[in-house]
């Protein structure tokens, strides 16, 4: 809350693993039109850049914000990234999942143009869908996979 106090709290996320679903997703809040736009912005982003995150899985509903655990009945009303929201009026603020067992789908990711270079530049073997490591098939997360992810979360903001 400090960091919002001085301007400087720009985003909130909290990581989550899972053993139930597949794929990395994430939930955001439900927002007012302009706000929305910015909030769904960033999951359309990420699935621009990682051939494993799943746009399609995300959720931005409201019951979300508001539904009930099945297990212990809490509501996610008290889930960090819903009360982060509620105390700051930040717009982004998520939860991601990411699968313990791997993805569900792979993204088509368009070239990367390098502006120094003026070229394309050479697909990376955790990019490039046809590589061994995914044989052109989802495949089991490694650890390379998941730090792709976070580099692809951090090189976008």
């Amino acid at each position: 809350m400090q960091q919002h106090k001085y301007g400087a709290l720009k985003m909130f996320i909290d990581l989550h693993g899972h053993v139930n679903r597949m794929g990395t997703f994430l939930y955001g809040n439900a927002l007012k039109e302009g706000a929305q736009i910015e909030n769904m912005l960033f999951a359309k982003l990420l699935s621009l850049n990682s051939l494993n995150f799943d746009f399609g899985d995300c959720s931005f509903a409201e019951e979300n914000m508001v539904a009930r655990d099945w297990n212990d009945g809490l509501s996610r009303d008290g889930s960090s990234r819903v009360a982060i929201y509620k105390e700051t009026l930040l717009p982004n603020c998520y939860t991601i999942e990411a699968g313990f067992h791997g993805s569900k789908r792979l993204n088509n990711l368009p070239p990367k143009y390098n502006k120094i270079k003026k070229s394309i530049e050479p697909e990376h073997i955790l990019t490039n869908p046809h590589s061994k490591l995914y044989a052109g098939k989802p495949a089991v997360y490694t650890i390379e996979m998941y730090e792709d992810m976070g580099r692809v979360r951090f090189s976008i903001n």
